[in-house]
C-alpha cells in the first residue's frame, strides 16, 4: 500500500531514531515481546515484518536500483503497512513498512480497515470479519473477552454462554453445580444442572444406581430399573426362600406390608428358589430326614434315600422302622440279637440294656449274653448297681435287697459318729471344737470360739474371749490402719514398739468392746462409744467398727446405730447426711448378729443368715448387683445363709452355711480370690478352693480365712507382707500361712492370728511397732505379739 508523503519533521525524526537504534538481525525477531491479537496464525503465514531477500541483495549491491519511488514498492495490501523506496550507498531499494496500520488490533484486509478494540484487551468488537478472530462480546470492559478465566456466578465474562466458570464443576463431570449461575448480556440467567458436584458419577443423564441417591438429577431416587437393581421375590411362608414366579426388580425390599399375593409374607433376595412357598419347612436348606412324602430340601427327590454302607441289608436311614442305627457295623441292624453289651444291637431303643451307663444291665433288660451282667436294680441311676456305695438316702444303692441300714454312709464334716435312720443322717458325737448345743442332731455349735458354749455346752466366758474351748487371756483384739488394740481385763491397750500402753480416755470405766477399721473405737461401761474425732451414746454396745468419716455400733439386742458423715448413705437411716450427724438407728434392722464396716459402706449379718448392706455401692460393695447409693439396707445376693462376714475398704466376704467363702466388690489386687486380679463384682462370687471355712477377716485390699483343719489362708494385696507368706507379692488365690490357727484379725496393712494353743502372732507393716515384737521392721512371716502392759 502506498501511504501519504512524509513531512520533513517526520523524516528527520525517523532518521534520528534509525541512527540511535542498534541494527536488528533475524535472531532478534524471536526475542521481541508478542501479544495475542486475537488472530490465530500458523507457520505458513508470511511474516510481513521480515525484509525480502531481494532487498537485502539491493543493500549489498547498491549499484542495482530496485525502485525509483514508493509506488514501485506497493504490494497492494493494507494490513501490512506502507512500503517505501529507500536508498543505500547510492542504490535504491524497496524497504518493508515501518509500522502496521492497526497496531495490535486485528486488521480487516477485505475492508481495508482496522477492527475496533475500544477496551484494548486485544479482542475486537462485533463486526470484525477477520477469519479466526475471537470476537469480544463486551468491548467496553477489558475484563470481558473470549479468553477470560470466568469464575462461577455473575455475568458472562468469557463470551461463551455455555460455560459457568472454572470453579463451578468440582467433580469434572462437565456439569456445573446448580447454584452456579451466569447472566448473559441480554439479561437471561442460566444455572448449572449438577445436583451433586462432589460426585463425578452424578449429573443429568447419568445411569441411576441402587444407592438411595438421585444419580441422574431428576429429583427421583432409584427410579425405574436402576443399573444395580436386584430381584426380590415373594416369601409367603417366611422361610427365607422365595418364589421366583412372583419376583420384582428393585433396589431393595419393596415397600409395604408384604407381597400383593401374600401380605402376611416378606420379600426375600433372589437366591435359591423355594419349591413350595406355602410350607415354611420346605426350602433348599430343609431337613429331608422327615418322612412326609415331600421334597423338603428342594433337590427334586422326595424323602431321603441312603445306601447300605455295611452290607447288612439295611440303610442308615429309611422312612420305615427298618433303618440301620449303625450303618458302619454289619452286626448292628434291625432284628439282630440284643446282647448285654451297652449297645443297641437290634436298633430298637426300647431294648437298650444299660440305660445309665454304669456297666450293669438292668435286671429286666431284654438282652442275652454279652459282656455286661444283668443285675442292676435301678438302671436309671448311675450310682446304683451291685457293689455300689451304700449311702444314707432311702435307696438300695448296692442292690443287695436292703435299704440303707445303720452302716450306710453319712456325710458329716463336724461329726465323729453318725447314724442313719429312715434315710436321714443323725450326728451322735462331734469333733473337737464342735457341739450339739443348739441342735441335738447336728454339730452346729462352735465350742472353740462361742463365748456362751466355750469348750462345752452351757460353759460361758463372762470376762474374756473363748479361745479354742477355753476362756482366753485377753477379751478381744482389734486391728486398725494405725495399729493394734488389745482389750485385757476391760482395759484397751495400744500395742507399740515398747510393749502395750494404756489408751483408755475414760480411765475409771471398763471397756465392753473395741473395734477396728480405719480408726480404733472403744465401747465403755457407761454406754458411750469413743473414737478419734467423735463419740456417741449407744447403750448395750457389743461390737463397733469405724471408717474415716463414720462409725457403727451393734447392740446385744440386734440393733445397729451409725454416726458421722453420711453423704452417700453411710448412716443407713434412709437419708443422706453431708454434715456429721447421729447416731441414727439403721432402718429396718433389728436382728443383726455381726457388722462389717468398709470405707464408705457397712454390711450386717442378720439372724436369718441374710446379709444387709447400706452406703456407697462403689465397686459393687453392696452385693446387690448395682453400684448405686443405698441410704437404707439392701439385701446382698448371697447363695445360702451366712455364718460370718468381713469387710475391707471396697470389698466384702462372707462364710455361708456350707462353709464356703463368697466375696464381692473390688478385685483390683485379687482380694476376691478369683484366681486373677482386676475388675469388680457386684454380686457374691465363690472362692472355689475353700469349702470348710470357720472364720473370716478382711481389711484394706486383703482377705484371710481360717479352715476347719486349722489352716490359715490369705489372699489379695501383699505390699507390706500382710498375707504372711514370706513375700510381698499380691496373691489372687489363697496361700497357706499357718496350720494351727483358731481365729484371725486384719488391719489395712497387717494381720494377727491366735493359734489353737492360745499364742497370738502378727505380721505385715510394723513402722510403729504394731506387731508387738519389739521392732519397727515389717514382718513377712508371723511373729509373737506381746500385749502385756
Amino acid at each position: 500500500m502506498l501511504g501519504p508523503a512524509r513531512t520533513f519533521p517526520s523524516l528527520l525524526l525517523m532518521v534520528l531514531v534509525g541512527a540511535c537504534a542498534e541494527p536488528r538481525t533475524s535472531d532478534d525477531a524471536g526475542s521481541l515481546p508478542v501479544r495475542d491479537t486475537g488472530v490465530i496464525e500458523d507457520a505458513s503465514t508470511p511474516d510481513d515484518d521480515a525484509q525480502p531477500a531481494e532487498h537485502d541483495a539491493a543493500r549489498e549491491d547498491a549499484s542495482t536500483p530496485a525502485c525509483d519511488e514508493d509506488s514501485d514498492c506497493d504490494d497492494g495490501l493494507f494490513c501490512n503497512g506502507v512500503e517505501h523506496c529507500d536508498s543505500y550507498e547510492g542504490a535504491r531499494y524497496c524497504n518493508s513498512p515501518w509500522e502496521r496500520p492497526c497496531g495490535l488490533a486485528p486488521c480487516d484486509e477485505a475492508a481495508d480497515r482496522c477492527c475496533v478494540d475500544e477496551d484494548h484487551d486485544g479482542y475486537p468488537a462485533a463486526g470484525c470479519t477477520v477469519p479466526d478472530v475471537r470476537i469480544d462480546c463486551d468491548d467496553t470492559d477489558y475484563q470481558v473477552h473470549p479468553l477470560r478465566a470466568e469464575p462461577c456466578g455473575g455475568r458472562d465474562e468469557d463470551c461463551d454462554p455455555e460455560t459457568f466458570g472454572y470453579d463451578g464443576d468440582a467433580d469434572y463431570d462437565g456439569h456445573a453445580r446448580t447454584d452456579c449461575c451466569q447472566e448473559a448480556l441480554d439479561g437471561t440467567v442460566r444455572c448449572g444442572d449438577d445436583c451433586d458436584d462432589d460426585d463425578g458419577a452424578t449429573y443429568p443423564g447419568a445411569a441411576e444406581r441402587c444407592d438411595a441417591r438421585d444419580d441422574d438429577c431428576d429429583a427421583a431416587i432409584d427410579e425405574g430399573l436402576a443399573s444395580s437393581a436386584e430381584t426380590w421375590v415373594a416369601d409367603c411362608d417366611v422361610d427365607g426362600f422365595g418364589d421366583r414366579t412372583r419376583g420384582v426388580l428393585a433396589c431393595g425390599p419393596p415397600a409395604g406390608a408384604g407381597p400383593p399375593t401374600c401380605p402376611w409374607g416378606y420379600w426375600s433376595y433372589d437366591g435359591e428358589p423355594d419349591c413350595d412357598d406355602d410350607a415354611y419347612d420346605v426350602h433348599p436348606s430343609g431337613d429331608e430326614w422327615t418322612c412326609d412324602g415331600r421334597d423338603d430340601d428342594c433337590d427334586g427327590a422326595i424323602d431321603r434315600t441312603e445306601i447300605d454302607r455295611d452290607g447288612d441289608g439295611f440303610v442308615g436311614f429309611a422312612c420305615d422302622s427298618t433303618h440301620d442305627c449303625d450303618d458302619g457295623d454289619p452286626s448292628v441292624r434291625p432284628g439282630a440279637i440284643e446282647l448285654c453289651n451297652d449297645r443297641d444291637d437290634d436298633c430298637d431303643p426300647s431294648t437298650i440294656d444299660d440305660a445309665d451307663g454304669d456297666g450293669h444291665a438292668g435286671i429286666d433288660a431284654v438282652c442275652a449274653g454279652g459282656s455286661l451282667p444283668r443285675d442292676d436294680c435301678d438302671d436309671r441311676r448311675y450310682e446304683t448297681h451291685p457293689g455300689g456305695f451304700e449311702r444314707c438316702n432311702g435307696l438300695d444303692d448296692d442292690c443287695d435287697g436292703s435299704i440303707d441300714g445303720t452302716s450306710a454312709y453319712c456325710f458329716a464334716r463336724d461329726a465323729t459318729r453318725t447314724e442313719c435312720r429312715d434315710g436321714q443322717c443323725f450326728e451322735l458325737a462331734c469333733r473337737d471344737g464342735r457341739g450339739l448345743c443348739l441342735d441335738p442332731d447336728h454339730c452346729t455349735t462352735d465350742t472353740a470360739n462361742d463365748e456362751a458354749h466355750c469348750g462345752d455346752c452351757g460353759t460361758r466366758c463372762t470376762s474374756s474371749a473363748c479361745v479354742m474351748g477355753a476362756c482366753g487371756a485377753f477379751d478381744a483384739l482389734a486391728l486398725t490402719s494405725a495399729g493394734t488394740i488389745a482389750l485385757v481385763g476391760g482395759e484397751p491397750l495400744l500395742v507399740g514398739v515398747s510393749g502395750a500402753t494404756r489408751t483408755g480416755d475414760i480411765a475409771s470405766l471398763a471397756a465392753r468392746a473395741i473395734g477396728g477399721g480405719a480408726r480404733a473405737c472403744v465401747a465403755w461401761s457407761n454406754d458411750r462409744v469413743t473414737c478419734p474425732r467423735d463419740s456417741a451414746l449407744v447403750p448395750g454396745t457389743v461390737e463397733v467398727g469405724a471408717a474415716e468419716g463414720f462409725a457403727c455400733a451393734r447392740t446385744g439386742a440386734g440393733r445397729v446405730w451409725c454416726w458421722g458423715t453420711g453423704a452417700t448413705g453411710e448412716l443407713g437411716d434412709g437419708a443422706l447426711h453431708p454434715a456429721p450427724s447421729g447416731p441414727f438407728a439403721v432402718a429396718g434392722l433389728e436382728d443383726a448378729r455381726a457388722i462389717a464396716v468398709g470405707a464408705r459402706s457397712t454390711c450386717a449379718l442378720r439372724a436369718s443368715g441374710g446379709v444387709a448392706c447400706w452406703g456407697h455401692g462403689h465397686f459393687g460393695t453392696l452385693g446387690d448387683g448395682t453400684t448405686a447409693i443405698a441410704p437404707a439396707p439392701v439385701a446382698a445376693a448371697l447363695t445360702g445363709s451366712a455364718l460370718a462376714i468381713a469387710a475391707g475398704d471396697w470389698h466384702v466376704c462372707a462364710i455361708d452355711d456350707a462353709r464356703r467363702v463368697w466375696c464381692w466388690g473390688s478385685n483390683a489386687r485379687g482380694q476376691l480370690g478369683l484366681g486373677a486380679p482386676g475388675g469388680t463384682r457386684t454380686t457374691p462370687q465363690l472362692v472355689s478352693s475353700i469349702e470348710d471355712a470357720v472364720a473370716i477377716a478382711a481389711a484394706g485390699e486383703s482377705t484371710c480365712a481360717v479352715r476347719a483343719s486349722g489352716a490359715l489362708v490369705c489372699w489379695g494385696a501383699n505390699d507390706s507382707g500382710q498375707l504372711g507368706d514370706g513375700t510381698r507379692v499380691d496373691r489372687a488365690t489363697p496361700v497357706v500361712v499357718d496350720e494351727t490357727i483358731a481365729s484371725v484379725w486384719m488391719g489395712r496393712a497387717h494381720a494377727c492370728s491366735r493359734s489353737t494353743s492360745g499364742v497370738v502372732t502378727c505380721w505385715g507393716e510394723n513402722d510403729d511397732g504394731r506387731l508387738g515384737d519389739g521392732t519397727t521392721t515389717d514382718a513377712l512371716r508371723p511373729t509373737v505379739l506381746d500385749y502385756t502392759p
